[in-house]
């Protein structure tokens, strides 16, 4: 532990499945490790048991888990869970629901089965089980639906139970301030999943009851460090930053609205536009990932960030337009925050500015404002952002993203 603090670890993965779960959780509290602690720890699943075995140390920690107090998964989920902690002193149940559920299965399969299922001597015939447990459809109190893989079972595990949305998905909880809370499947985080190529339909799973997962307040007050100091040193032996997108081009400030920021101008023949932005800032060619996307500029750190998409310029700019713009321009849940606010650029060019919020790959709320203007067919929407747990939308923070969007200007 010593070792992963020192290194600057941002995050551990656990993989802990006995009572070492309990000393790693006092030990990390102790530490005052700043970096978050994501995996399994069984001792961790332990509902009040780990938050009164570690005095409280153990906060933040989050492990796969069955059951967190006033989930509901199934219709079948809130009950049990309440008769399970009435009758042992406040114990949420963990992984002894799945023999719970197993019994309920293994009764179904039975029935189904009938007499078939008991050979001439009185002992149980196991094929015809099997046969009847292939057939296992049916909710739980962790599962929407059992069901079992079949002898094609593409990972090679045959008569496992069938894992992924609308089936069984398990949870993951997290100890938010001495409550063990459901944080896994989150719907919130719809855009991070689909950005990593799983499975759309995980986007909308959502149990009731679930709640967003904390950054642990070491970590939270680490990155904000990091974010405020310097930017971070190349590499040993890293390559050149990538050159900028065909088309674009840095140069001094030139034209466009006076600005009281020391400025750079990015231009794009290409596109045919140029915008003003801090000094400090640079170009990110790792943020481009949609199709529409033209040039991103940021801070070294992480936030905050500027970018510019292309579009034709079809239909109005009105509150629905802009929602698509930049969702197809950042990632998921996009929202305008303002009434939309009509500003002149340099050269008389009318534009429609507004405040905006959306939600980013990594789960974070992006705070900013955008502009859209159109000319000769083309739409250039921008928008410049911030994520508050690292540099705060304050009102100087408002003010220079406005200067920065007003400093667009079209040739």
């Amino acid at each position: 532990m010593s070792a992963m603090q020192a290194a600057g670890t941002d995050m551990i993965i656990t993989t802990i499945s006995g009572p070492v779960g309990i000393p790693y959780g006092r030990t990390y509290g102790e530490l005052k490790i700043p970096a978050a602690s994501v995996g399994i720890n069984v001792e961790s699943q332990s509902c009040p048991g780990f938050w009164n075995n570690t005095n409280g140390l153990g906060n933040y920690d989050t492990s796969t888990n069955a059951f967190a107090k006033g989930v509901q998964i199934t219709p079948l989920t809130k009950p049990f869970v309440d008769s399970f902690m009435a009758r042992n002193n406040g114990q949420v149940p963990a992984y002894n629901a799945g023999t719970y559920d197993a019994l309920y299965i293994l009764k179904s399969a039975l029935e189904r089965a009938g007499a078939a299922a008991v050979k001439s001597d009185g002992t149980f015939d196991s094929d015809v089980i099997v046969t009847a447990l292939e057939q296992t459809k049916q909710p739980g109190t962790v599962a929407l639906e059992f069901t079992f893989t079949d002898m094609n079972a593409k990972l090679g595990n045959v008569h496992d139970v069938t894992y992924g949305p609308g089936t069984n998905t398990g949870i993951g909880t997290q100890w938010q301030d001495g409550e063990m809370v459901c944080v896994w499947p989150n719907s919130d985080y719809a855009p991070a999943v689909v950005a990593a190529g799983y499975d759309p339909a995980w986007g909308s799973v959502k149990y009731p009851g679930t709640v967003r997962w904390q950054t642990p307040q070491l970590l939270l007050d680490k990155l904000k460090g990091e974010a405020g100091g310097q930017p971070p040193a190349p590499p040993s032996g890293g390559q050149p930053p990538a050159p900028p997108p065909a088309g674009g081009a840095e140069t001094p400030p030139a034209g466009g609205a006076a600005v009281s920021f020391p400025a750079k101008t990015y231009t794009n023949a290409q596109y045919g536009f140029s915008i003003q932005y801090p000094t400090d800032w640079e170009e990110d060619p790792a943020y481009l990932t949609k199709p529409n996307l033209v040039v991103c500029l940021r801070v070294a750190a992480y936030v905050p960030v500027l970018y510019v998409s292309k579009f034709d310029a079809t239909g109005a700019v009105d509150e629905a337009a802009i929602k698509d713009m930049l969702a197809k321009s950042s990632q998921g849940d996009p929202k305008v925050k303002s009434a939309l606010e009509k500003v002149t650029l340099a050269g008389g060019i009318e534009a429609t500015m507004c405040d905006v919020q959306y939600l980013s790959a990594t789960g974070y709320d992006c705070l900013g404002k955008a502009i859209v203007v159109d000319k000769d067919g083309k739409r250039i929407f921008v928008g410049v952002h911030t994520v508050e747990a690292f540099a705060p939308y304050d009102s100087p923070t408002a003010k220079l993203f406005s200067e920065i969007l007003q400093s667009l200007t079209l040739q």
